[in-house]
């Protein structure tokens, strides 16, 4: 008798899932390459193998299953009405992209900052998430928000943060002015139990602006 998540084909999401489960191994052998009290060359290349490896894997991914959203739209913060499909689209593209700033970001760590000959433009990736976050605050969401934006947004709040004030400072003014929102306060706490740094007091998101 078959297990019963073996009788079914996975859904694009569970092949996603697959390769985020792979990172936190990248991650673990991150701290173990810099507690080395010798620089292990080899063991770096094999890191490095495996963090391109995961990165391969979401570009074919995209390649395969990537959904096309339109978020170069002049009201792109406040999005009319749409369906449970382009919700749907929307969460599956956002989580695709977070995973991809997370693979890129260990491949950076192992390779102590080399210039990137991915051609992963990670700054991209977090604009698109926070456009995202304009149709998961809407209305239209409801409840469903709680359950898909978390991850993705703070991935992109934690880029943000490490980057210069003036990188997407339209999208960094977004996430400011919706920070007291009732539809984002109920997020923002849940967010804030798992990554306290990134947040002010009750639910204030903390990101810097170039004056």
């Amino acid at each position: 008798m078959k297990a019963p998540w073996k009788l079914h084909d996975k859904t694009p999401k569970d092949l996603l899932v697959d390769i985020l489960l792979e990172i936190p191994s990248l991650y673990e052998g991150i701290d173990e390459l810099e507690g080395k009290e010798r620089f292990n060359l080899a063991f770096r290349q094999e890191l490095q193998e495996a963090a391109r490896g995961a990165i391969t894997r979401l570009l074919q991914w995209a390649a395969k299953f990537g959904i096309s959203v339109d978020l170069s739209r002049p009201d792109w913060q406040s999005p009319r009405s749409f369906t449970n499909d382009e919700i749907a689209n929307v969460h599956l593209m956002s989580f695709y992209w977070a995973t991809l700033m997370i693979a890129h970001h260990s491949y950076r760590m192992i390779s102590h900052e080399e210039p990137n000959t991915l051609g992963i433009d990670v700054d991209n990736c977090c604009r698109k998430i926070i456009r995202c976050i304009a149709l998961f605050v809407h209305p239209s969401t409801g409840i469903f928000r709680q359950h898909l934006m978390p991850f993705p947004a703070m991935t992109a709040i934690q880029h943000l943060n490490s980057a210069h004030p003036l990188t997407l400072k339209p999208e960094r003014e977004y996430l400011l002015s919706i920070s007291t929102m009732p539809e984002f306060a109920g997020m923002c706490k849940f967010m804030t139990s798992l990554h306290p740094e990134l947040f002010v007091g009750s639910g204030g998101i903390k990101i810097e602006l170039e004056k």
